[in-house]
């Protein structure tokens, strides 16, 4: 599951509920001037 974080757009996603953990979801197609 991913979701938008309302503060700053970040797309984070669901990668545990017990514990409850968020991972930023990979960006597709950002190079990040690498």
């Amino acid at each position: 599951t991913v979701i938008t974080c309302p503060d700053c757009a970040a797309e984070l996603e669901v990668v545990s509920v017990n514990p409850p953990e968020l991972a930023l979801a990979p960006e597709v197609g950002e190079d990040w001037g690498e």
